[in-house]
């Protein structure tokens, strides 16, 4: 279904090179981008919790779903452009350019396409519909390495002593920073094969919660 709550994601910066790519657009689906985020200014590098470098930056800090809401608004404007929800690709004929979905209702339907553009993600239907039917198509794809988990934290109403424009990279740890609702993400590295089972559990404990605080205390 068609996304409502633009804001159950994780933020990211749009840099220069990003916010040009809007502009190519239009120049209000930028400003429109620029109006909901807000802006990044530097980057603190603090492994240990100690503050090593300070490096100024520019770019515009927002939710990636606030950034998908954007476009998905933008195309939804554009009479050019037609939105079918709830379809999901099952195949490709290469042979006869078609595409079967299924639809809602169980049923399937097929469409014909003289050209299909792989927007669908790293778990991408049409690029493994290729490997499978394509002559000569291989793709070769590298594991990030490790994961990512998400914390928020309302952090002390009121203080100034942390400068929302400034984001913070905790060494090889992790990544602190402001959302445009005023909430603070935290975001840890997290490497399944050799860290603490407080870090890569998926169920909570009070020993597991205490040992998280703490680390994060020492890190962040």
């Amino acid at each position: 279904p068609r996304p409502e709550d633009a804001f159950g994601s994780y933020p990211v910066v749009l840099n220069a090179r990003g916010m040009w790519s809007l502009e190519q657009l239009d120049q209000a689906v930028a400003d429109k981008a620029q109006e909901v985020g807000m802006p990044v200014k530097e980057l603190h590098i603090v492994p240990n919790n100690r503050t090593v470098a300070r490096v100024p930056t520019w770019g515009t800090g927002i939710m990636r779903d606030q950034a998908a809401q954007i476009l998905l608004e933008a195309a939804e404007g554009n009479d050019k452009i037609s939105l079918y929800w709830e379809h999901k690709l099952l195949g490709i004929d290469f042979a006869t350019r078609n595409l079967t979905f299924e639809i809602p209702d169980g049923s399937k339907k097929t469409v014909s396409a003289k050209r299909v553009v792989a927007a669908d993600g790293n778990r991408s239907k049409v690029r493994r519909c290729c490997e499978e039917n394509v002559d000569d198509f291989s793709v070769e794809a590298d594991a990030w390495g490790f994961q990512l988990r998400f914390m928020n934290s309302a952090g002390t109403p009121g203080q100034t002593a942390v400068d929302p424009a400034v984001h913070f990279v905790l060494g090889g740890k992790g990544y602190v920073c402001q959302q445009p609702n005023g909430i603070w993400s935290i975001s840890l590295r997290v490497l399944p094969e050799s860290d603490e089972d407080f870090l890569t559990a998926n169920e909570m404990t009070e020993e597991r919660i205490k040992k998280l605080q703490e680390y994060t205390e020492k890190y962040a």
